[in-house]
């Protein structure tokens, strides 16, 4: 019997799958049926789950692969999927300029992050410093990551967040905005996968070169806040 989630392709196999693990409701929106129109789904199946796993400030480096391979083991859960049907695991992160060094931390009158293409505001300025601190040593130890559960892994980035990279808008936005924009970026992609692929190559933000040589440059001097994306390679 066929479980719910499990899909079966064309040729009476289950398909494998392409598991993307994002930040957000909205990335989820925005995404799920524009990535989907990347792959031949007649042979492999496009889920994409959620979870902010490197923004947790109560997960240590040595047990980031377990909290990583716990969200699998719950999808896989509550999806009635067997993790050996997936084929590859996706998992796309918002930089948050988590790689700049302390001197572009400066303190500012208010108690929320203000993110600016060379800078930092906030009024925490030890929690930011702590908090950058933290989520590059989780992402770093997932960048050398290869496979989690024997499956291939791979990290990628977003710029500062989904809607600085999607929409070139830097500034905070209210849920309500974020999930607008996202809705009209899944109306504009969803089922248009040559003008995804235009977008998503667009060499304004599409950094340039291998896996490592694109993750070297988003962790170099200010470039985790400026809208720079590796996410095109997870169609290459």
């Amino acid at each position: 019997m066929l479980l719910e989630g499990q899909v079966i392709s064309t040729m009476g196999k289950m398909k494998q799958l392409v598991l993307f693990i994002v930040e957000g409701i909205t990335d989820k929106v925005a995404l799920e049926g524009v990535v989907s129109c990347m792959f031949d789904t007649s042979k492999t199946a496009i889920k994409i789950t959620r979870g902010d796993i490197t923004y947790d400030t109560s997960i240590s480096v040595s047990d980031i692969i377990s909290q990583v391979c716990k969200h699998i083991n719950n999808f896989c859960e509550t999806e009635h999927y067997s993790p050996e049907n997936i084929e590859k695991i996706i998992h796309i992160i918002d930089t948050d300029g988590a790689f700049i060094s302390e001197d572009h931390i400066k303190y500012g009158e208010n108690k929320k992050v203000k993110y600016f293409d060379d800078h930092i505001e906030i009024e925490d300025t030890d929690y930011m410093i702590n908090r950058n601190k933290h989520k590059s040593m989780l992402v770093r130890k997932l960048f050398g990551t290869k496979k989690i559960k024997n499956i291939p892994y791979q990290i990628l980035f977003f710029s500062r967040n989904m809607e600085h990279l999607l929409h070139n808008e830097p500034n905070s936005l209210t849920d309500e905005q974020k999930m607008e924009l996202a809705n009209e970026f899944a109306d504009l992609f969803t089922e248009n996968k040559e003008a995804f692929t235009s977008f998503i190559n667009d060499n304004t933000f599409a950094v340039p070169g291998s896996y490592h040589e694109t993750w070297n440059f988003i962790f170099e001097d200010t470039n985790s806040l400026k809208r720079y994306s590796n996410f095109h390679l997870a169609f290459e």
